[in-house]
């Protein structure tokens, strides 16, 4: 059993665990050559919809097929480059950027939405610290129980034997 007071001093104690960096969802439009990234911005400019050239130009296939959505970031963690990471947490939401010079290529980037820095509150893991909890105690009960099995158990080593399996063992060449 664990009770929620034992869950709010592991929270309190663990505050660390549960801080969220600041985090953007982005899209993107990769394009291998500045010429196409620069048309596409153009058309972008003009008033076409992100999603649809995402779609229709974008050479990762894996975002393109979801209008170039890449889902939250967090800083550190997209794997683009540091060039892709700080115009995604320069720009501001709904701007488009210019072609961004990545080792995959020139991204054009959009930030749709942005979730701040924050600390998760208790609420929203008290189940998750619960089920850690109960995992603990569960261990250190079977740990117990091992280490006093182990206690109360008798080994004696037959050394002739064991001699004799050594012997076998150089003989063999294992």
């Amino acid at each position: 059993v664990v009770t929620e007071e034992e869950c709010r001093k592991y929270y309190q104690e663990s505050l660390a665990l549960f801080n969220e960096p600041e985090m953007v969802r982005a899209s993107h439009i990769l394009l291998k050559e500045k010429k196409k990234a620069d048309e596409v911005l153009s058309e972008l400019e003009q008033g076409a919809e992100f999603a649809e050239l995402a779609e229709k130009y974008s050479e990762y296939k894996v975002t393109s097929r979801k209008g170039g959505n890449m889902g939250f970031i967090k800083p550190g963690e997209s794997g683009m480059g540091d060039e892709f990471e700080e115009a995604a947490f320069s720009l501001e939401k709904g701007k488009i950027s210019g072609p961004i010079d990545t080792p995959f290529g020139y991204q054009i980037l959009t930030v749709t939405e942005r979730k701040a820095a924050r600390t998760i509150p208790f609420e929203e893991v008290e189940n998750q610290i619960r089920r850690d909890l109960i995992n603990r105690k569960r261990k250190s009960a079977f740990d117990s129980y091992l280490k006093g099995l182990r206690s109360q158990a008798k080994i004696k080593i037959d050394q002739d034997l064991f001699r004799q399996l050594s012997q076998d063992l150089e003989d063999t060449g294992s």
